[in-house]
């Protein structure tokens, strides 16, 4: 007989079906499920991510000052050697701030993606692209 909660009536052929996603260590235990965090500056100091498991993000940038800064999310070609602009999931735009915020991607798995900045030289610039 399925699960009744005290005032709430559920025939038999009422059936509750619901889906959870967990990790599970080598002991069998159930393992906590870290979002990937990956640093593409680090005050100024640009840096690639490579191997990145693929999934749902956030990328984020800030300055403390952009000086008419344009930070764009690139990710590496096919061929291993050529950086292209990230587009949108709408393939409309380059994926761009030029102010503190955050844009929410899909990245596919294993890519290689980097931050270009263009058009000024922002202070105190961070960037990283954080799972959901």
């Amino acid at each position: 007989m399925p699960f009744q909660r005290p005032g709430v009536g559920l025939t038999p052929q009422t059936a509750v079906t619901a889906t959870a996603t967990i990790a599970v260590d080598g002991n069998g235990e159930i393992a906590a499920v870290t979002p990937q965090v990956y640093a593409l500056a680090v005050n100024g100091t640009l840096t690639n991510a490579s191997s990145i498991r693929g999934g749902d993000y956030l990328w984020a940038a800030e300055a403390t000052a952009w000086n008419g800064a344009t930070a764009t999310l690139q990710v590496l070609g096919q061929d291993g050697v050529t950086w292209r602009n990230l587009r949108n999931a709408a393939n409309s735009a380059d994926v761009t701030l030029s102010a503190n915020g955050q844009v929410g991607l899909g990245i596919g798995q294993g890519s290689s993606l980097r931050v270009s900045v263009t058009a000024g030289s922002p202070a105190g610039f961070y960037s990283n692209l954080a799972g959901l």
